[in-house]
């Protein structure tokens, strides 16, 4: 059998993603049971107060986006519990135009957000949603401003 885990999300500390072994690990058939020395080490001796920081800082995230995502108009936003990206509901963008191509779903529409608005999306249909995107918050409070601003300006020329 294999054990592993992540710690990763919790401390963002990419070294701890035991995960990332697993395919080697069961090519050769043995069972993982320990972390490195180091890694524990950090957390005997370290606060969880870095946690709860970074806890705030993506629940204001989430709200921000949530609430700019709302302020566009044809987007179905859902508030995430716990995820670090959003994923709205954008069927009432199917069927408009810009410059005479008709964006016809999610996949064309993530398509039209990268050249006109310079934002990246990814489509629903890759998670089994065809009428939404995909698009992350796990970045700065300023980066989500001016990616939903340009993604408003770009959704606003759709006829």
């Amino acid at each position: 059998g294999l054990t592993g885990g992540s710690f990763s999300s919790t401390f963002t500390i990419a070294c701890l993603t035991l995960s990332r072994l697993s395919p080697v690990i069961a090519l050769i058939g043995i069972t993982l049971y320990f972390l490195p020395t180091f890694c524990l080490n950090s957390f005997k001796f370290s606060s969880q107060e870095c946690v709860e920081d970074m806890r705030q800082a993506f629940h204001r995230r989430r709200d921000l986006i949530v609430g700019l995502a709302k302020d566009i108009p044809g987007m179905k936003v859902l508030e995430p519990q716990g995820a670090f990206y959003l994923f709205p509901d954008v069927s009432a963008f199917f069927g408009k135009q810009y410059n005479g191509k008709t964006i016809h779903n999610a996949d064309e529409l993530v398509t039209y957000l990268l050249q006109e608005a310079h934002v990246a999306c990814v489509s629903g249909s890759a998670f089994g949603e065809d009428n939404c995107i995909r698009f992350s918050y796990a970045t700065s409070e300023d980066k989500i401003i001016e990616a939903m601003r340009r993604m408003k300006e770009a959704l606003a020329k759709l006829l």
